[in-house]
């Protein structure tokens, strides 16, 4: 199971680490949002965290396979580390930055709604009950690289 850590980051709230709230614990970036259910007790009182209802209140209807980014573009270094950049990804309609289509695909048996324009945010669903909102390439503040 994929740490949900991989998704949190933020420098105006408190999400630099994940969020339980309501049996749901959250992870987000400010571009992307995801939650898993969980056991563990609320631990939001002395943090300041965005509220989810706006995200998860409607009707995704996640029926599409999630597409598997392409990881052409990966080196191996003298000290066998890995870098890899991970293209603009296709995702029906929309264009997600890479690394956002990457972390997904690997919470492992995803769906997405296709519902939407292509500058909404994508809805999806991975087969462990991890579910989630990204937004699209174009509207996204948090990648950089506009190639």
């Amino acid at each position: 199971m994929l740490n949900l850590t991989v998704f949190s980051y933020s420098t105006e709230l408190d999400t630099t680490t994940p969020w339980v709230r309501d049996r749901w614990q959250y992870a987000s970036d400010g571009a992307i949002i995801v939650r898993r259910p969980t056991d563990s007790p609320d631990n939001v009182r002395q943090r300041k965290v965005p509220r989810t209802e706006k995200y998860f209140s409607g009707t995704a209807i996640c029926d599409l396979d999630w597409p598997r980014p392409d990881l052409a573009d990966c080196q191996i270094g003298d000290d066998r580390s890995v870098t890899m950049r991970v293209p603009k990804t296709r995702v029906g309609n929309r264009t997600l930055a890479g690394h956002y289509a990457l972390l997904i695909y690997l919470l492992g048996g995803v769906k997405y709604d296709p519902a939407g324009g292509a500058e909404d945010a994508i809805h999806f669903r991975a087969a462990d009950g991890t579910e989630g909102v990204v937004m699209p390439f174009s509207v996204s503040v948090h990648d950089k690289d506009p190639h």
